[in-house]
């Protein structure tokens, strides 16, 4: 049932008006996770196909030898297309992400995080052809951030570089409180955030163990119940394939160390909102009725983000990931823009 929807996207590029990327394909995975029925595939593909554009015609070649040359080229993406499928033809899925992930994360800003969730999706789905268009828009959205110089000497006693700590120096931080940072994308505000000099600082020496990003998932989602806010979504959702993807990743400290950088630049373009908020009251909805909801919605972004709660509320047994599904799929709530102690 799913996969000839698959394939009709796989006839659309990754990317569409310049800088926003396709959801089509995780959508499509998310509903049949969800429960959904052909009709609900149908209805998802002729409503998202028709803001998307075919792949642009690109005669280049590309190998193992060129390929990091070309990185962040969104004309290529066909010719990245075929050297992704040629590479999993040859060398299988996880392989393939063994030899690519390191370089791609260290581009993880570019689309939002939304290359390393279509990665995901696909690799659970196990199609080589999806993994192939996820590496492909992943290389073609590409963009690294500035990264500081370790210092020399370690910082003095107290100073530690845990992600929880760095996450109360970069609240503390009046030039960070009062930046406002320009762009009209997730990405293009992040590496605004990313530039300046407090956060390259106060992040000089980041640490993201693998214990920490399964912290950091429920903090995300802890801040999510107290600040709905469009960004916070994909950190959400990002932190979920951050997590699937580790295993497949042979420098796990280099790849978390990046994710956790362009994640924190994003906290703080919303706000830097705290993570105590108590959740509200929402109706007392059943998984298969959430699901429903969400999908009925037709909304890519409600859909994807209920699905990663119903993995999540399935992972851990955390009651917090249902709630946010019945605050998502019934939309009781309004995004929030920026967050603002003093509106609090």
């Amino acid at each position: 049932m799913l996969n000839p929807y698959l394939k009709k996207a796989r006839a659309y590029r990754g990317r569409y008006r310049g800088q926003l990327s396709t959801h089509l394909p995780m959508t499509l995975m998310a509903i049949d996770g969800l429960g959904g029925n052909e009709a609900d595939l149908e209805r998802m593909f002729a409503k998202d196909s028709k803001q998307l554009e075919p792949y642009l015609a690109s005669d280049a070649t590309i190998d193992r030898g060129t390929w990091r040359a070309t990185l962040g080229d969104a004309s290529l993406e066909a010719s990245y297309m075929r050297f992704f499928e040629a590479e999993l033809s040859e060398h299988g899925v996880d392989s393939t992400l063994q030899t690519f992930l390191p370089t791609l994360m260290e581009g993880v800003n570019g689309g939002a995080f939304h290359p390393m969730i279509q990665t995901w999706y696909a690799r659970e789905h196990g199609e080589l052809e999806d993994v192939a268009a996820a590496l492909a828009n992943w290389a073609c959205f590409h963009s690294t951030l500035p990264t500081p110089e370790r210092a020399e000497e370690p910082r003095p006693d107290g100073e530690e570089s845990t992600l929880m700590h760095i996450i109360t120096r970069l609240r503390a931080d009046r030039e960070l409180q009062g930046l406002r940072a320009k762009g009209a994308y997730i990405a293009d505000r992040a590496a605004v955030v990313a530039s300046h000099a407090s956060f390259l600082a106060i992040t000089r020496d980041l640490v993201l163990t693998e214990a920490g990003l399964q912290a950091l998932r429920s903090t995300l989602a802890q801040t999510y119940v107290g600040f709905q806010n469009f960004s916070l979504l994909h950190g959400i959702t990002s932190a979920q394939a951050m997590s699937g993807l580790l295993d497949v990743i042979p420098d796990k400290r280099a790849a978390l160390s990046h994710y956790a950088r362009s994640l924190l630049a994003v906290y703080v373009t919303i706000g830097m909102p705290p993570s105590d908020a108590r959740p509200a009251a929402v109706p007392a909805l059943p998984w298969p009725e959430i699901g429903r909801a969400a999908i009925d919605t037709l909304d890519s972004h409600i859909i994807k983000l209920v699905f990663s709660c119903r993995q999540e509320h399935k992972r851990t047994g955390d009651d917090l990931y249902l709630h946010i599904a019945r605050l998502t799929a019934t939309r009781t709530f309004r995004f929030q823009v920026r967050y603002s102690a003093e509106a609090a």
